[in-house]
């Protein structure tokens, strides 16, 4: 849709504004009429915009320029306001059938967006239904309706809506006239008198849509490796933004992809159908399945699904069938050195082994997810945090076969907010230091919480003869459903296919862990298990209004208790089963 400045509506298209638009200027009495613009910059340009009049302009306007387009929306949507409070029954009688004729249905679409969210207008539409009905039918406007806003303005947000489809934005002309445009645009009229028209007309700079389709994506059971691949090039490559598209309704079969950064600009991963692995063992050559590294401003979403395919990755596992060989599995999705991240929306299922990884990774945001697996599949961690700074992971549901949230080490700033976990082996930080290594995480806060029928609710496990901290943690606001252990430090992890662990003395350090407002029912007699190291005792554990009771605390061989060595703590409040 693009905003009309004009004296007469009926000779000039509903084609376009100039920014630069002063109220104090505008001809009250006369909506609209002839607008003059506000100097922004004296000494580097003189622009003017009149319906009748001739635009004076400089040469070598700055691209800079373009930042002053959020600041004049607001004020040209209150023009816009006046304009279609005046002019609303010719807008819905002459201009949508015109230019719907013109642009198909999309206009309709774009231009009852504006409307529906025009403070003034949302009342008139209703009065008005009559006249926008009729062009209404047939329209499939809110199918795929995402919109993005790369500029982050909330006034450009509202106003000039940005679909994959049509996008808006402000660009400079030929001539270096700022200029909001669409494709409604007829023609320029440059201080010359000359006119340019549409076909010559320069393209809006929008988001480049890239649909994996259009690079030979068939979704009917063959390879699709190479049209993700050479999608994603193509969409890393562009300079105005990007959203690389995955149709819904259609299931796409993946080998190994890399998705290697970094891009040029901002980047939109929207998946609506599913992406599947390939079962063919002999197809991966490394750990991994998906696999995005170095890309900065990357958002993957869209409400698909991410399918692992790890069955017969288990059925091999040696933790399924003791006879074979212990053997490592693809992660399913891995993000890798990547910045300012999100991932929201998604489902992500069966993964080969670990569904979700985030190594080396800052400012990163995971909202919504749904991570799922059976309880028995083997070593199918949900999410999994290493060496990433600054990681918000908010309302996911997480169901796997191995820990719903694993945070080792070189991590720190991590937040789990409104998770609810289970089956699985809980939320764990750690192991570290395995193989006499260091490990390190701090500042982990996990907030409200819900664990059902889990192995472990909140866990912090160090191996024997590491080094290193693990510091500063709280666990708070957590509600446990039959959990085994439900709050548990254990110093001497030791995994079972490696046991005995020889006994050592040196160990990672854990202190300033917050249990607080944690409440619900275990599934053994051991609510509480401090096991910590002789050497390296825990320091500074803090427990504040536990209250765990047994899930069959009716029988009486039954009692919730604790089991606390090595450990030096504080109460506040009430605390059950105390150690």
């Amino acid at each position: 849709m693009a905003l009309v400045v004009g004296q007469d509506m009926a000779t000039e298209s509903f084609a376009r504004t100039f920014v630069d638009i002063d109220l104090d200027d505008i001809n009250e009495g006369s909506m609209p009429l002839n607008f003059d613009t506000q100097h922004i910059d004296e000494e580097r340009t003189n622009v003017s915009l009149s319906g009748t009049s001739k635009r004076k302009r400089k040469e070598n306007v700055e691209d800079d320029h373009i930042q002053f387009v959020g600041e004049k929306l607001g004020e040209i949507a209150k023009v816009l306001k006046k304009f279609t409070e005046d002019r609303t029954p010719y807008l819905y009688k002459e201009v949508i059938p015109m230019e719907k004729e013109r642009f198909g249905d999309e206009f309709l679409c774009e231009i009852f967006d504006f409307l529906t969210k025009n403070e003034l207008e949302a009342k008139r539409i209703k009065a008005d239904g009559k006249y926008l009905k009729p062009h209404a039918e047939g329209t499939s406007c809110g199918e795929d309706s995402f919109q993005f806003d790369f500029h982050r303005g909330s006034v450009y947000g509202r106003l000039m809506t940005t679909t994959y489809r049509r996008p808006y934005f402000g660009v400079l002309n030929e001539r270096n006239k700022l200029i909001l445009m669409s494709g409604s645009l007829s023609e320029y009229e440059y201080g010359d008198g000359s006119q340019l028209r549409l076909d010559d007309a320069p393209a809006p700079v929008g988001p480049t849509v890239v649909d994996v389709d259009d690079f030979g994506a068939k979704a009917d059971g063959s390879d699709d490796s190479k049209a993700f691949k050479e999608a994603w090039e193509i969409a890393c490559k562009s300079y105005q933004g990007a959203i690389m598209l995955v149709p819904k309704n259609k299931i796409y079969h993946l080998k190994p992809v890399d998705f290697s950064g970094p891009c040029n600009s901002p980047l939109i991963f929207k998946i609506f159908g599913t992406i599947k692995a390939t079962v063919h063992h002999s197809d991966y050559t490394s750990r991994r399945w998906l696999y995005f590294d170095n890309v900065q401003n990357l958002r993957v979403e869209g409400g698909g699904i991410i399918n692992g395919n790890g069955r017969t990755w288990w059925l091999n596992s040696c933790k399924i069938n003791t006879a074979l060989p212990c053997s490592e599995a693809p992660t399913a999705v891995t993000f890798s050195q990547c910045s300012n991240l999100k991932l929201a929306r998604l489902r992500i299922e069966n993964s080969q082994q670990m569904h979700l990884s985030f190594s080396k990774c800052i400012n990163v945001k995971v909202f919504n997810l749904f991570v799922i697996a059976p309880g028995n599949s083997p070593n199918t961690d949900g999410i999994h945090v290493t060496e990433t700074h600054n990681i918000h992971i908010k309302n996911c549901v997480i169901r796997t076969g191995d820990d719903c949230i694993s945070i080792v080490s070189g991590s720190q700033n991590v937040r789990a907010t409104g998770i609810t976990c289970g089956p699985g082996h809980g939320i764990s930080i750690g192991s570290l230091g395995a193989g006499n290594s260091s490990g390190y995480v701090s500042n982990v806060i996990v907030n409200r919480a819900t664990l059902s029928r889990t192995t472990n609710g909140v866990r912090i496990k160090t191996w024997q003869g590491g080094s290193g901290y693990a510091k500063n943690i709280k666990f708070q606001n957590i509600m446990m459903h039959n959990v085994s252990n439900p709050i548990i430090i254990d110093q001497y992890y030791c995994d079972h296919h490696q046991s005995p662990c020889p006994k050592q003395v040196s160990a990672v350090q854990v202190s300033n862990v917050v249990y607080k407002n944690i409440r619900g029912t275990s599934a053994s007699n051991v609510a509480l298990k401090f096991n910590c190291s002789q050497t390296h005792p825990c320091q500074e554990i803090y427990l504040q209004n536990v209250a765990i009771k047994s899930s069959q605390e009716d029988k009486e061989e039954h009692i919730a208790e604790a089991s606390c060595s090595n450990i030096r703590l504080s109460y506040r409040g009430d605390v059950s089963p105390p150690c």
